[in-house]
């Protein structure tokens, strides 16, 4: 599995090729691009810059840390906007366990996917490396037509709210956690730091091998 450098740095100058915006009024960079996954284009995501210090203080405190996150791969149109090709959602969230003394992130479309860590280390190494969301087909792209990633991200910390997986749907792609989450959101607009970007054109042959 290769990395692609087909992403931007924003709002630098865009010749370093590495996704760098800063979530809200922090100055956390965040890096995410595109790359080759066992034949399918996907998007990789290097969270661990949101684990800041202030953050990791609040989850032992009992504060989980949740990452909302949309991939958009679009295909620019030649006089204006662009054409959707596919849209993935994923949700992270991270906490402390004080019983245990370990860092635990649910990740996975309903956050089935559960990982613990003992140490801080080991959270940062996974939340650099192991984040990868399978977008499409490579067969299914256009060898002559160009394409982007646009990424939205919320990232939050909440108390007393249950994450908890849920079975129901009110989406083909989202689960009724996600929507009451995203309601939640747009409701109170409580805690929430967001992020956009997106990467330089791309084609296929530049990432798919």
């Amino acid at each position: 599995m290769q990395r692609s450098l087909k992403t931007v740095r924003w709002p630098a100058v865009a010749f370093f090729l590495v996704a760098a915006v800063s979530i809200g009024h922090t100055a956390e960079p965040l890096d995410f691009g595109v790359l080759d996954h066992e034949l399918q284009l996907a998007a990789w995501l290097d969270l661990a810059p949101l684990v800041s210090t202030s953050r990791v203080e609040k989850m032992r405190d009992g504060v989980d840390l949740v990452i909302d996150f949309r991939l958009t791969l679009k295909r620019p149109r030649r006089l204006w906007g662009a054409e959707t090709i596919t849209e993935r959602r994923g949700m992270v969230a991270i906490g402390y366990r004080i019983v245990t003394e370990d860092f635990v992130v649910q990740t996975g479309r309903d956050l089935q996917r559960t990982d613990r860590f003992a140490t801080l280390a080991g959270l940062h190494r996974f939340l650099t490396d192991s984040i990868v969301v399978d977008l499409i087909d490579c067969g299914e792209l256009d060898s002559l037509s160009r394409y982007l990633l646009s990424l939205d991200l919320v990232c939050i910390s909440l108390t007393g709210y249950n994450l908890a997986p849920a079975r129901d749907s009110f989406e083909a792609d989202e689960s009724a956690l996600r929507y009451l989450f995203r309601q939640f959101l747009t409701l109170t607009g409580f805690g929430q730091e967001s992020f956009a970007a997106k990467t330089e054109p791309f084609s296929a042959a530049e990432v798919c091998r």
